[in-house]
């Protein structure tokens, strides 16, 4: 692929300081040779630094029985925790999940949900290798190296990496310039959620005000998706409360949410997309629902999920933070 073949070619970042490392490497010729004389040690100093050493190690041989008499049951136990999470874990693995989470919630949340935006349930096996690698390869691009990336005719795989990088980089405008023409592409990758990407772009579009265009593309849902009757009123009363009608668009979605009580796909999106407005409290109320549902039709993956937004909500709100218990 010729973009690909482009992008290999950019400088990667760091290698400035790759090579001020190389160059700052001692020879070891350089050194200066010691002479005979410093290494000529009397005898008798000799006999003196060893016994030194032994008197050192009888006082460490000491200190070390005065330690193990002071451990404690707990403290053998703190050890046996430790050795589980051995060196082949990753630092942040050993630090308890709140902990790490704790100063930004609403951060936590839409990791959660961004972690697979955009993307559909095909296997990227099965996808051309060089489109993958290149995908990959966007993923992991600098603002300034997206900058220099030609977006005519690369494919919508390709572009939709561009546009997530933008996003994640903070370039909210960028990623709504380059997302918009994936909704009339004329071939899509099968690798898309098109669905998705264009709930993505309603909700960046209303966070930089742009309700006109929001609504526009709310429009098209219904050709995106002509199976999800729900999505594109769903969307309107989630687009309301962003425009400040917060009164008017919980009642939009309370109503379809009487007309569809028994959808639990439907009922956990409404709790999701509550999340996603930070209002806790009434997502915790369908995602409950939908906990509830899900335990009924013993789904144990949308039960997950249901659990897991729910989780976030309670935290945030302060309530207590239990496991959720495993359901046979």
């Amino acid at each position: 692929m010729a973009q690909s073949d482009e992008i290999e070619s950019w400088p990667a970042d760091g290698d400035d300081d790759l090579e001020l490392s190389a160059a700052g490497n001692d020879d070891p010729d350089d050194e200066e040779d010691l002479d005979d004389e410093d290494l000529d040690l009397e005898d008798e100093d000799l006999d003196e630094d060893e016994d030194d050493e032994e008197e050192d190690d009888e006082d460490e041989d000491e200190d070390e029985e005065d330690e193990d008499d002071e451990r404690s049951p707990h403290d053998e136990e703190e050890d046996d925790d430790d050795d589980e999470n051995s060196v082949d874990d990753p630092p942040e693995a050993r630090i308890p999940f709140e902990e790490r989470y704790l100063d930004d919630i609403q951060d936590e949340f839409a990791n959660f949900i961004d972690d697979e935006l955009g993307y559909s349930d095909v296997d990227w096996d099965s996808l051309p290798e060089k489109e993958v690698d290149l995908h990959k390869e966007i993923r992991a691009m600098s603002k300034a190296q997206l900058a220099k990336v030609k977006l005519k005719g690369v494919s919508d795989f390709a572009r939709w990496a561009v546009a997530r990088t933008y996003l994640e980089h903070g370039d909210v405008a960028s990623f709504i310039e380059t997302t918009e023409p994936l909704l009339s592409s004329k071939k899509r990758s099968p690798a898309l959620d098109y669905v998705d990407i264009a709930l993505s772009l309603v909700s960046r579009l209303a966070q930089e005000k742009k309700f006109s265009e929001a609504e526009a593309v709310i429009s098209k849902l219904g050709d995106l998706a002509p199976s999800e009757k729900m999505l594109q009123p769903r969307f309107a009363a989630i687009l309301t409360i962003q425009k400040g009608d917060r009164a008017d668009g919980l009642e939009m979605l309370a109503k379809l949410a009487e007309e569809n009580a028994s959808d639990l796909v439907f009922l956990l999106s409404i709790g999701e997309d509550l999340c996603g407005l930070q209002l806790w409290d009434e997502a915790l109320e369908y995602l409950e629902i939908a906990e509830e549902l899900a335990r009924s039709e013993n789904n144990k993956e949308l039960l997950a999920s249901a659990q897991n937004a729910a989780s976030f909500a309670k935290r945030h709100i302060g309530y207590h933070d239990a496991a959720p218990a495993d359901d046979d």
